[in-house]
């Protein structure tokens, strides 16, 4: 079971933190359009990340998208998550060294070694988040020294999705690209097209498939295939559902685009995936 926080911290400038205790994987994904840095105490916790699975290790910052689907997948012993989100926006007011690009296609950066006092540097921050103007703003500038850091010494967890590192310079297409990742993220399940996608982000398609390029490195089919494959990992690793089943629940529609896309994606069968990684 993942406990929360009695508070979530959201402020003006749009930051929000929390601590979790984490005794057992997430029932789901979820996606929201923030930058999201993690600190993993006690762990290491497994985690699915837009259909990768890959270990978090403890005591290092790391910072990943959180426009792509993510949960926790493995729990071996009870750890501890602290969590902040930042708005892309607010976050490319920091980048100076190309992260923002890096993130939006997809990468994971972690610290490349554990840092002595990260935990109570991270609950200090989880905590002034919760103070006054002044203390949520050392927590603001503090955060943004945790991504500086990331962006000149960190190393790569998890590569970008098949995409060159882009850097994004535009904080009104990388705010359309958050909605169209918000709406695509509440939609992907159903027969959807560029156009309604485009027409929630209230912008016409052509521009909305150009901003969303040039910020993630993939078009929204990929972004879209990219959900739906995440989705039925995890029901391949975490239920005994049959194969069509879960293509269906994921959106693909039918059983040969499903295999398809997953043999493209990861080179062997949904059910050998099953098998090899479920023991």
């Amino acid at each position: 079971m993942a406990r929360r926080s009695p508070s979530i911290h959201h402020q003006s400038f749009g930051l929000a933190g929390a601590v979790m205790t984490l005794t057992q994987p997430s029932e789901n994904q979820h996606v929201h359009g923030e930058i999201e840095f993690n600190l993993v105490s006690g762990g290491p916790l497994r985690y699915l990340f837009a259909g990768r699975s890959l270990d978090f290790p403890s005591d290092r910052w790391l910072a990943y998208w959180a426009g792509l689907p993510h949960c926790v997948l493995g729990v071996t012993q009870p750890c501890e998550l602290l969590w902040f989100t930042v708005p892309v926006t607010t976050f490319l007011g920091w980048d100076d060294a190309g992260l923002a690009g890096r993130l939006l296609a997809g990468e994971i950066i972690a610290e490349a070694a554990p840092r002595a006092g990260a935990r109570a540097h991270a609950h200090a921050i989880e905590a002034a988040l919760r103070g006054d103007a002044r203390r949520r703003r050392i927590a603001e500038l503090e955060i943004e020294a945790v991504a500086r850091r990331l962006a000149l010494d960190a190393r790569t967890l998890a590569p970008a999705l098949g995409a060159a590192r882009r850097r994004v310079r535009a904080p009104a297409a990388t705010g359309t690209v958050e909605r169209m990742a918000a709406w695509l993220a509440d939609h992907y399940r159903d027969d959807v097209d560029v156009a309604a996608c485009a027409a929630a982000a209230k912008v016409h398609p052509g521009y909305a498939m150009t901003a969303f390029r040039a910020a993630t490195g993939s078009t929204v089919r990929q972004y879209l295939e990219r959900l739906r494959l995440a989705h039925a990992q995890r029901l391949l690793l975490t239920s005994d559902r049959d194969v069509l089943a879960i293509a269906l629940d994921a959106g693909f529609g039918s059983l040969a685009r499903f295999y398809v896309a997953f043999k493209r994606a990861f080179a062997e069968t949904p059910a050998a995936y099953r098998r090899s990684r479920r023991g």
